[in-house]
């Protein structure tokens, strides 16, 4: 009976030791991943501010600490900055990179809703058609992750990731006087077609005297 009370007092006393070994690492943990999303959820109230130089810095502030916090949380920041790109730098194609490479991370991981846009909706389908075994193991070494991607297993990748299928180009016809109507014709690219639900127009004032609001920006 001594025996087995020593080796039970061993047995407790020997995982009260692991535990109070590993519980610092799992705090730390937290308290990174909670640092890291807090970094992002500023960077993105930047973003809907349009202080897209202040959205950027908290992202790299973020991403910096890729190396403290779990996937699912690195996977969280890549989405925020491939919105940013899209949505703030007008870069698809790096906007698209960076959402493969957030669901290579985490297959489950969705835009924000309320920072989604229609063409920010087309770029992320996209990138879902595409962030699969064949391409997930060549980004995931791009950034230093390790781990097969969603799906049975990694494969050979296929190369860079192409650029984003763009609408086409506006050419702005010979200035106008204010109120003077303009008509608009647009024709999309084959590619969008089946993807676009719906189409939304950004146009600016160039600043000359007949427009003087050379910040203002309408969709």
């Amino acid at each position: 009976m001594v025996k087995v009370l020593s080796r039970s007092v061993r047995s407790l006393a020997c995982l009260l030791l692991l535990v109070a070994l590993l519980s610092p690492t799992t705090a730390a943990a937290q308290n990174a991943n909670a640092q890291a999303l807090g970094l992002v959820r500023d960077g993105m109230d930047a973003y809907s501010n349009l202080d897209l130089d202040t959205a950027k810095d908290k992202l790299d502030q973020a991403l910096n600490m890729a190396g403290q916090i779990d996937k699912s949380t690195l996977a969280r920041i890549y989405i925020s900055i491939g919105v940013l790109q899209i949505g703030g730098f007008t870069d698809n194609a790096k906007g698209q990179r960076n959402f493969m490479i957030a669901l290579c991370l985490d297959s489950t991981i969705m835009v924000d809703p309320l920072l989604s846009t229609p063409e920010i909706d087309i770029v992320f389908t996209m990138a879902k058609k595409q962030a699969g075994p064949a391409q997930c193991p060549q980004l995931l070494a791009s950034i230093g992750a390790g781990g097969p991607g969603p799906g049975p297993g990694p494969g050979p990748g296929p190369g860079p990731v192409g650029p984003v299928p763009q609408c086409g180009v506006h050419s702005p016809p010979t200035a106008q006087k204010q109120k003077h109507e303009l008509p608009l014709y647009l024709e999309l690219n084959p590619q969008m077609r089946g993807l676009a639900a719906r189409l939304v127009l950004k146009f600016a004032f160039d600043g000359s005297p007949e427009n003087p609001y050379p910040d203002f920006l309408s969709n």
